[in-house]
Order: structure tokens, then C-alpha cells, then sequence
């Protein structure tokens, strides 16, 4: 212990050596730039275990926990540049920016962007317009982008598209929007029958395996509802209306088609010609 105490004091006393001064202004920007590794890493701990023990975790939770540890890398790193250059290098920000009042003005204009950026993205958070993992269609200025919410950062939203592409789009940019999974999506599902089919026996079946459908498939947010309604030439309609999550109205679109023909078959009743029809 003491021989390491001998060796910090060695060094101090070398950088501390006029003719070092470079040296030692290196050592105190490594060491800040450590610090402030150290400081950003600890600082996402405490928010990552703080978003991690609430009950419920959902999408805008998750939301907010990548914003929080976005502002915190931002306002460090920051605060660190700031410390470099006045400390280490021993400028007076204040000082420049008062002489260079064109350099002012132009970094003003610059950042009157970088703020609105970051309102948006506040308000986009607080209103919860979409979170982390919602299918969205953002419209900016000069082009429209459709996919996955990514990331919601303090700057930017990232939105994967269907082909894998990432759209990175400044929060500020954004002119309008459709989140597309902030509410279930429904459609029916329609077989015409002829008249000399028992509709009963047809509503029956048609309920049967939207029941068992329901404990089988998580996407469906409730149990699909048959109902009959008369059709051209004499006979009847069954349509069965499915209320599901956006994000699966493609799979369900065939998954439950497939499921009343092979239940209908089980029964002996062959499905017509015409097949299921899929109304949106």
C-alpha cells in the first residue's frame, strides 16, 4: 500500500513539472473523458434498474427510460467539453462568444433546430403519440416513412421499415402522423352458404371455433362474433368480425380461414366453392 502511494506521488510530482504541462493537460482530458464513460454508464444503471422494478413494464416505459438515458448522455458529455476547454485549456467560452458575435448569431440559427427537436420529442413522449414498438406512418416535409418505432431518441425517431431499413427522422421534421397500433384493427371474415344450409348449426360451428381460436391465438383481443346476413341468389352469409392487434391482421387474415375450413370439414360440410371472402 505504501509503495503505491509512493508511485501517485512520483507521478504527481512529475506532471506537476513545468516543462510537462502538455503531458499533464493530456492526463487531465483522459481523465475527464474516463469520468465521463464512468459517469454516463453508472448514470444509464440507476435509470435502467429504477424502469426495471415498476409492475406492468410496457412500450411507453420503455420509451421513456431510452429518452432519460439520452438526455443524460447529452447534458454529460456536454458539461464535459465544457470542463475540457475551460479547465484543461484554460479558454473562456463566455469571453469568445461575446467577441464573436457572428459566430453567436450562426450557432443560434443552428441551434434553433437542435431545440425544436428536442421539444417535439418531449411532447411526442408526454402526449404519447407513439411509444418503442408501435407501426407507424410518419409524414415530414419532403417524405413519408412507414415501419416500427425503433428508438424514440431526444433528437430523433428511428422507424424500421418492413424491407429492414432504418429511418432516422428528427422529431422537429415530423408534420403528421398514424400510429396504426394504438387501437385493435378488425375485419370480417365471410362464407356464403346456400339456402338449404342450416344457419343455426352454421352459427354454432362458426362460434365453436372462434372459441377455441381465441385460447390458441394471443392476438386476438377478443372472441370473434359470427352473425349471418342474407346474400344474392337465396342464400346466407356467415361473417365472423375479428378484433386483433394491428401488427397481426395478415397472419389472422389466413391462420383463421384455414381453421374454419379444416372445423368445417371435421363436421362434413364442405366449404363452397366461392371460399372466404376477407372484409376490411
Amino acid at each position: 500500500m505504501r509503495g503505491m502511494v509512493e508511485r501517485i506521488k512520483q507521478a504527481w510530482e512529475f506532471l506537476d513539472r513545468p516543462e510537462n504541462g502538455f503531458i499533464r493537460d493530456m492526463a487531465a482530458v483522459a481523465a475527464v473523458i474516463a469520468g465521463t464513460f464512468l459517469l454516463i454508464q453508472a448514470l444509464h444503471w440507476i435509470v435502467n434498474r429504477l424502469m426495471k422494478r415498476k409492475k406492468n413494464t410496457n412500450k411507453r416505459v420503455n420509451t421513456l427510460r431510452k429518452l432519460l438515458n439520452s438526455i443524460i448522455t447529452y447534458v454529460v458529455v456536454i458539461f464535459a467539453i465544457v470542463q475540457i476547454v475551460q479547465s484543461v485549456f484554460h479558454i473562456n467560452l463566455g469571453a469568445i462568444m461575446a467577441a464573436a458575435g457572428i459566430l453567436g448569431v450562426a450557432v443560434g440559427f443552428g441551434a434553433q433546430t437542435l431545440v425544436k427537436d428536442i421539444i417535439a420529442g418531449f411532447f411526442i413522449l408526454l402526449e404519447g403519440q407513439y411509444s418503442v414498438g408501435d407501426e407507424v406512418t410518419v409524414s415530414g416535409a419532403s417524405a413519408n416513412y412507414s415501419g416500427v418505432v425503433d428508438e424514440l431518441g431526444l433528437r430523433s425517431t428511428r422507424i424500421r421499415g418492413s424491407n429492414g431499413d432504418l429511418f432516422i427522422v428528427p422529431n422537429g421534421a415530423i408534420v403528421s402522423l398514424v400510429n396504426h397500433s394504438l387501437l385493435p384493427h378488425s375485419f370480417f371474415i365471410a362464407c356464403i352458404f346456400p339456402p338449404e344450409t342450416d344457419s343455426n348449426i352454421m352459427l354454432d360451428l362458426f362460434d365453436k371455433i372462434s372459441k377455441k381460436a381465441e385460447l390458441d391465438l394471443s392476438p386476438l383481443t377478443k372472441t370473434p362474433v359470427p352473425s349471418i346476413c342474407p346474400a344474392p341468389g337465396g342464400g346466407f352469409s356467415v361473417r365472423l368480425k375479428v378484433v386483433c392487434q394491428s401488427h397481426s391482421q395478415e397472419i389472422l387474415e389466413k391462420e383463421l380461414p384455414h381453421r374454419l375450413q379444416k372445423g368445417l370439414a371435421k363436421e362434413g360440410i364442405r366449404v363452397p366453392e366461392s371460399g372466404f371472402e376477407i372484409i376490411r
